[in-house]
């Protein structure tokens, strides 16, 4: 195995039709997750496009380098802003660079993690990214950097109140619940939501989902469901069945305000393939 250091470079051409932008690789992570080709398209991001306008305020809450905050951007124009929440400051170092790289003017970057409330809590790095220590998560591999301090906001205490929030994208790697909790008046807006689910880091899967959904039904939701990373949206009638959603490691769950129409589009046959091809042992965020 070889053992020199890493050498960070720029992927040039990353294309997500119709958009096309520049991404710093910055490590070994960032290299499996944004540089197995130039085509960057997968039905999570995807879907978060065909359900933002121009215009919008979007919150990207565990941006990691910044891959769909830059999207984001692009879809919302100048009219609109993002904000990228990311708890590793080497990560959100990262963002910013590709921020600047893309002459990206409607993007603020902030290097705190999302949660119930302020606070500095411990934390393990794991594949590039980092796992709150709290009663409802249990242990996951770390990596040899072990154990660290990070800083925890919320929401609702972070954002003017005079703020209209339209998206979230929530990946906080099993601090799903805990994000939610400090975003109560920020959902009572309704926004559209992309909620990764962390349930193999959750210790009772279902106690934690019941309590998340007793969040978002609260709200007026309808949901879809993408159970893999390369696997069909599914459109739920009614209430999410919880047993069938735990038994899924890492679904995705994306939750439009009752009475507004979903937009993603049906794609033609053979789509699913070519997004397996493209993502194939990948988790990219």
């Amino acid at each position: 195995m070889s053992t020199e250091a890493f050498k960070p470079y720029i992927a040039r051409d990353r294309v997500l039709e119709p958009y096309t932008f520049d991404f710093h690789i910055a490590d070994e992570t960032g290299k499996l997750w944004y540089d197995g080709a130039p085509d960057q398209w997968m039905p999570e991001r995807q879907w978060c496009l065909d359900h933002i306008q121009e215009g919008f305020n979007v919150l990207d809450c565990g941006a990691h380098h910044g891959m769909m905050s830059i999207l984001f951007a692009k879809k919302t124009g100048p009219s609109g802003h993002v904000i990228a929440w990311e708890a590793l400051p080497s990560n959100a170092s990262v963002i910013e660079k590709n921020v600047r790289l893309n002459a990206l003017s409607n993007v603020t970057v902030i290097p705190c993690g999302i949660g119930a409330g302020r606070a500095r809590l411990s934390c393990r790095r794991n594949s590039g990214n980092v796992v709150v220590t709290n009663s409802d998560v249990k242990s996951a591999p770390s990596e040899p950097e072990g154990t660290e301090t990070i800083e925890i906001v919320s929401l609702d205490e972070e954002l003017d109140a005079k703020i209209r929030v339209d998206f979230i994208k929530i990946d906080v790697e099993g601090s799903d619940l805990e994000a939610l909790k400090g975003a109560r008046r920020i959902l009572s807006q309704q926004p559209v939501i992309d909620l990764e689910l962390h349930n193999f880091l959750f210790g009772d899967r279902i106690k934690t989902l019941r309590a998340i959904f007793d969040i978002l039904d609260a709200h007026c939701y309808a949901y879809e469901v993408l159970p893999e990373i390369a696997a069909e949206i599914e459109k739920i009638e009614g209430a999410i069945d919880l047993r069938w959603l735990a038994q899924f490691d890492n679904p995705h769950v994306f939750c439009v305000p009752s009475g507004r129409r979903s937009v993603y589009r049906v794609e033609p046959v053979g789509i699913w393939d070519r997004a397996r091809a493209l993502i194939k042992g990948v988790t990219g965020k």
